[in-house]
């Protein structure tokens, strides 16, 4: 997987419900082994609007944004929880929810923030 993020987070096993913490690693923003919770914003290097040529993945565009991810271990109790979707609100960890399988590679924008605007090309 290269480089990644971690979100540390409490949510329920998508098998048998029961809850636990879980470690989800993913690949958005600034990814350096950075450890985050819910509610804790995300680092970035590239600046707002910029694709992330050199030092980031994915795109910093604000907004809500699903990230997929991958769990460090698999539900104690049944073994399953392969993957996660991440949610982020204006680069803010917003909710988490497990999977039964690895969710892929896309960061898919769900909804762009108020405010936001692209740069313009001069």
């Amino acid at each position: 997987m290269g480089l990644f993020g971690v979100v540390i987070a409490q949510a329920r096993c998508p098998g048998c419900g029961h809850s636990q913490e879980w470690r989800i690693q993913y690949r958005y923003g600034h990814c350096r082994q950075h450890e985050y919770r819910i509610g804790d914003p995300i680092c970035w290097f590239d600046p707002p609007g910029r694709p992330a040529p050199l030092d980031d993945h994915g795109e910093n565009v604000g907004g809500l944004v699903a990230v997929p991810g991958l769990v460090e271990a698999g539900c104690p109790g049944c073994g399953q929880g392969d993957g996660a979707v991440l949610l982020f609100r204006d680069n803010i960890v917003s909710s988490v929810e497990i999977t039964r399988s690895e969710g892929g590679e896309a960061c898919e924008p769900i909804e762009a923030p108020a405010s936001w605007s692209p740069p313009t090309a001069s």
